[in-house]
């Protein structure tokens, strides 16, 4: 499982770069959040409404053994 997520204190940030990161995480390329912080980046490079969020954005991974799934 792999999640984004966004520091309470960012949330003014979140608000006004909204429609960038729905766009972004609607993309089907996105699968995961390694591939969501760093398309995050490289649109900052371009938007200042991105670069002020990236401080408070934290990507965390981990998985999860299924066993005796089918």
């Amino acid at each position: 499982m792999s999640l984004a997520q966004v520091d309470s204190g960012h949330e003014f940030e979140l608000a006004q770069a909204a429609d960038e990161v729905r766009a972004i995480a609607a993309d089907p390329a996105v699968r995961d959040a390694a591939t969501f912080l760093q398309r995050i980046q490289s649109a900052a490079e371009s938007s200042p409404t991105l670069a002020a969020l990236l401080p408070g954005l934290r990507t965390y991974t981990t998985e999860i053994q299924m066993l005796h799934s089918r």
